[in-house]
């Protein structure tokens, strides 16, 4: 389901010794989501609403507002789609609720693309049993957990809840969006449990009409095509330096190679001997790993590469990162 997409192909060697090499002539990176969703057969409920203009782009498609049992926040979720024509990247992107706020990582989602955003992803996964799509948790909950009687989901194209609110969608006695999405306030009262509010069509007119309530959840999507990265970190210890990356899904990956160099722009040396294999090979489910690396220097700053093998031969690259060996502060690129 993701794709780590460079712009343009680092030139690739090989060593006496059998080691790979990498020299960067590009140093941007983005990952790929690759989804789609099936239409949602619903009923509107109407209410007055604003004329400001909608997003043509990434829209908030469906909210699991009041989930059964008693451990709401874990269950709910929000699903994201992208309506436009293009491929949209979301860098340094969050949600959020009334009172707190998300950060996720930096995705590419394709035209008619989708994603989960879920207050627990292992939660989700069980209870959404045989879902192929891609899923990205939240720290235990969608903000501090969505109030039934009155909240509001918020998608901003900044981190930590800032820049432009891109969507928006409000239930009950909230009054926080500036994009005017309100559904009727009852949608998350009692009898209602299990039950999502979501959109009639990809067409966003800003209008209470847009949304339908008491509906049953239809999170759905295919396989993802590729890893989905959601960190990719370094730290320093007495002993030398450890990489740790964690995957949400590993759909079409045989295992990985760690690359370092002096220089940001390298050549890259494969560090591991072997191909670190995949613990969650040809699986939606994800997994986390760790290199050690102790033939360092201290005071030396070094650069690390993480390559994802697939099973059809292609070679995904994410980095670089980088960390100063003696030192407790990385540079890390993660959510």
């Amino acid at each position: 389901m993701a794709l780590c997409k460079r712009d343009r192909e680092p030139s690739r060697n090989e060593r006496s010794d059998g080691r790979s090499f990498f020299r960067l002539r590009d140093q941007r990176w983005r990952f790929l989501i690759g989804l789609s969703v099936s239409p949602l057969l619903i009923v509107p409920s109407p209410k007055a609403s604003s004329t400001s203009l909608g997003s043509t782009t990434i829209l908030i498609n469906e909210v699991l507002v009041n989930a059964t049992g008693t451990t709401e926040a874990a269950k709910e979720w929000v699903e994201l789609k992208n309506v436009s024509g293009t491929s949209q990247t979301l860098s340094d992107w969050s949600i959020g609720d009334k009172d707190s706020c998300d950060d996720f990582p930096e995705v590419t989602i394709p035209a008619g693309g989708s994603l989960i955003l879920a207050g627990d992803r292992a939660q989700f996964l069980q209870d959404n049993s045989g879902f192929q799509g891609a899923v990205i948790g939240l720290n235990g909950a969608v903000g501090n957990g969505l109030r039934n009687d009155g909240d509001h989901v918020a998608l901003f194209n900044g981190a930590n809840c800032s820049g432009t609110e891109i969507d928006c969608v409000q239930w009950g006695d909230n009054t926080g969006c500036t994009h005017f999405n309100e559904v009727d306030g009852g949608i998350p009262s009692q009898g209602s449990d299990g039950k999502s509010i979501a959109r009639l069509s990809d067409t966003d007119t800003d209008q209470d009409t847009d949304w339908a309530s008491g509906q049953t959840p239809t999170p759905q999507g295919f396989s993802p095509t590729s890893v989905l990265l959601i960190s990719f970190t370094a730290r320093s210890t007495k002993e030398g330096i450890i990489v740790h990356w964690e995957t949400v899904n590993e759909y079409n990956i045989l295992g990985y190679n760690v690359a370092r160099s002096v220089r940001s722009d390298g050549p890259f040396a494969r560090m591991n001997a072997d191909l670190i294999p995949a613990r969650g090979a040809g699986a939606v489910t994800g997994a986390e790993y760790s290199y050690s690396d102790d033939r360092v220097r201290s005071g030396k700053r070094y650069y690390y590469l993480l390559e994802a093998m697939e099973s059809d031969g292609e070679r995904r690259r994410f980095g670089p990162i980088s960390i100063q060996f003696g030192r407790v502060r990385a540079a890390n690129r993660q959510r």
